[in-house]
């Protein structure tokens, strides 16, 4: 009953059966009964989508409380800075780890771009 209050549902709606409700609820409903299952590892696809405010700062705070791998596939940057700790970056078949939340990512794949392309510019000088 905690998972569901915390994701925004009323007492009276907890006995409702999920097909009435919206697609918004139902992702709610899949977080919950994810979260319910206390798994090893957690993956979360978009979790963000259809939650109010209350709802996400919920599910931001009970993240961060995990003791758990979780692997989160999200555009959205500031859930996560508040949740990550890490970035696995995959771009041209290649996966690159970086530490830190987005913010962190961002400014250190920027820099890593930055010293490439100067690397490549004193190359082509020398030659």
């Amino acid at each position: 009953m905690t998972i569901l209050k915390g994701i925004g549902f009323a007492e009276e709606a907890v006995h409702r059966p999920s097909n009435s409700f919206s697609g918004g609820w139902r992702m709610r409903i899949a977080i919950a009964k994810v979260i319910f299952c206390e798994p090893e590892i957690l993956m979360l696809d978009e979790p963000t989508n259809h939650l109010d405010l209350p709802a996400l700062i919920w599910l931001e705070n009970y993240i961060q409380e995990l003791d758990c791998t979780i692997i989160i596939v999200s555009h959205a940057r500031d859930f996560l800075n508040a949740t990550v700790e890490e970035i696995i970056h995959f771009q041209s078949s290649k996966l690159t780890y970086y530490k830190g939340n987005f913010e962190q990512f961002e400014k250190t794949k920027n820099e890593k771009l930055r010293n490439q392309k100067n690397a490549k510019a004193a190359q082509d000088d020398k030659i």
